[in-house]
């Protein structure tokens, strides 16, 4: 009988620091950020974060890069990042209609749904639905110039939570 105070004290103090190394376990996770990296474009000098373990892609054309999240990874969401580059020689407007209509031609069912101007880095913004394979996905185009050359940040990502594909672009500097 008289060891049942001190099996009880034993069992207290075992579930005392169960609890306490599950929260201490559950704010360490939380407050680990993951690692991004830095790409600088070497022939248009604009820069863009993303997160490390995603994958770029500058093989198609020294104005084109893609970052993709890694196909890998079932906790990522499902994005892909482009940016296209190439000397200014159209108005805002024309370069905005350009993309428009190369969207409409590679995307079936291409339908925006939303387009206007924008202040700061960006000047346009056009935002859109698309199907691919039979999926449904949403897209968001940012449209901006400098002075030496107009650019599209682009991401596709599938219809669900987008927003790590929009911390990505958020990161560019032109």
């Amino acid at each position: 009988m008289r060891n049942k105070p001190k099996l009880y004290l034993i069992l207290l103090v075992g579930l005392v620091f169960l609890l306490a190394s599950s929260v201490i376990g559950c704010s360490q996770s939380e407050t680990q950020t993951e690692t991004w990296t830095t790409y600088h474009s070497p022939t248009y000098g604009y820069t863009i974060d993303y997160p490390q373990n995603w994958d770029l892609d500058t093989s198609e054309a020294p104005n084109r890069v893609f970052i993709d999240s890694p196909l890998w990874c079932t906790d990522c969401p499902i994005c892909s990042i482009s940016i296209l580059a190439r000397e200014s020689s159209l108005s805002i407007d024309e370069w905005k209609n350009v993309v428009l209509l190369t969207y409409s031609s590679s995307f079936p069912d291409f339908e925006v749904i939303s387009s206007h101007s924008l202040d700061g880095k960006y000047e346009w913004v056009i935002e859109f639905t698309f199907t691919l394979a039979d999926t449904e996905g949403i897209g968001k185009s940012y449209i901006g110039e400098t002075s030496h050359y107009q650019f599209v940040v682009r991401f596709i990502a599938d219809a669900g939570d987008y927003s790590k594909c929009e911390e990505i672009a958020e990161t560019f500097i032109p």
